[in-house]
């Protein structure tokens, strides 16, 4: 952050406008800006344009109605026209970073005092405010959220929003993922172990109504999908210990309701075993290898990864491309998990800064990926 101290980030309620302008309008502005085709603008108006609802209640039917504003519930266009149409935001506000996914938007400024962030937040607020009227856009001022992240920073400090002023929070989620004003997991961590305790309950009431494996599915589904919800950002090695023992007393708890371990018995190895799920560690460093693969393979370094891809064949006939795992099935362990997490005891974390030569990385990928 070129030494400064102090991070401040907000992020502005739009009300939903996106889904109350006109489709025509929209389109027309798209247009004129040239974000889009003729031919795709038609396209795009004839699937939003004079489309009709009706509402039932107890059998009686309004009337059919047009409805040309907005896009379709549950549509990938959606959030894709509004990324088209809010696009040059990022560009226009002169702010350090802007963050937008669909219409959660977060803008970053960066300084070295309380005081400094405060009025960049303010002064680029201020343009963000206007130029989202301009477009159309209402925005509510009051529901901002503003956040500041720095060693020491009061967490309730008065910031101006447009013309309303704002508190500052403790925490702020984005996309699911609760961030702290002190750069800590805990309030995240807290969240997730919440909303799984709250699940415990129905957890226990259905156990007798399947076996194991069909359980475990459903704690997969409905309970693991929480408690590991974004884990590559958040669950690593540099997580507070404790925190890590509320991960680990939580996964192991659906464990335990699978096997009917109410007065905690077993073993937690032999949790791990019976229900056939990794441990949070494991799960963490399978994911950390996945997310290495994946680097590899669409990045640096391309000179290995090609020289290592032209040497591997498949047991079949077709030379394996851009992939460090045989897919064939002429071997046994070749997906299993322990053959994954050998990759990370096997290279680490060190290799990238050690100057390795092409050749000699080559031998050490190729000998991490396949011990057996």
């Amino acid at each position: 952050m070129d030494n400064k101290n102090v991070v401040g980030v907000y992020s502005i309620d739009l009300s939903a406008a996106f889904d109350l302008l006109r489709a025509d309008v929209l389109i027309q502005d798209l247009r004129h800006r040239k974000m889009i085709s003729e031919g795709l603008s038609f396209l795009i108006l004839d699937f939003l344009w004079k489309r009709k609802f009706l509402v039932d209640i107890d059998g009686d039917c309004t009337g059919p109605v047009d409805l040309d504003i907005g896009c379709v519930q549950g549509s990938t266009l959606g959030p894709r026209l509004f990324t088209l149409y809010c696009g040059d935001l990022a560009t226009d506000l002169g702010c350090d970073h802007f963050i937008s996914y669909a219409d959660d938007s977060y803008v970053v400024v960066y300084g070295k005092t309380l005081d400094e962030v405060k009025e960049k937040i303010t002064s680029v607020s201020k343009l963000h405010i206007k130029k989202l009227k301009l477009l159309g856009m209402k925005v509510n001022e009051s529901k901002s959220e503003v956040v500041i992240f720095g060693k020491n920073q009061p967490v309730d400090a008065d910031i101006y929003i447009g013309d309303v002023i704002v508190k500052s929070t403790a925490t702020m989620k984005v996309l699911g993922i609760t961030f702290d004003s002190k750069l800590t997991w805990e309030p995240h961590v807290t969240n997730l172990v919440k909303k799984c305790n709250a699940k415990l309950t129905v957890l226990r009431k259905l156990r007798h109504k399947f076996t194991v494996d069909q359980f475990m599915k459903i704690v997969t589904s409905q309970y693991y999908s929480i408690l590991y919800y974004c884990a590559p950002v958040w669950l690593n090695d540099v997580l507070k210990s404790n925190l890590k023992r509320r991960i680990n007393s939580a996964h192991f708890k659906a464990l335990r309701i699978a096997l009917n371990d109410y007065k905690n018995r077993i073993p937690r190895k032999d949790l791990t075993t019976k229900c056939g799920r990794a441990t949070p560690n494991q799960w963490y460093k399978y994911a950390t290898a996945t997310a290495v693969i994946k680097i590899l393979n669409t990045k640096k370094p391309m000179y290995s990864h090609s020289k290592l891809s032209e040497s591997l064949y498949t047991t079949r006939r077709k030379p394996l491309i851009g992939r460090f795992f045989d897919n064939s099935r002429g071997k046994i362990g070749k997906q299993s998990l322990e053959n994954r997490l050998s990759m990370m005891d096997a290279i680490g974390f060190d290799w990238i800064d050690q100057g390795l030569s092409d050749d000699r990385l080559r031998q050490l990928l190729k000998k991490a990926f396949f011990t057996y």
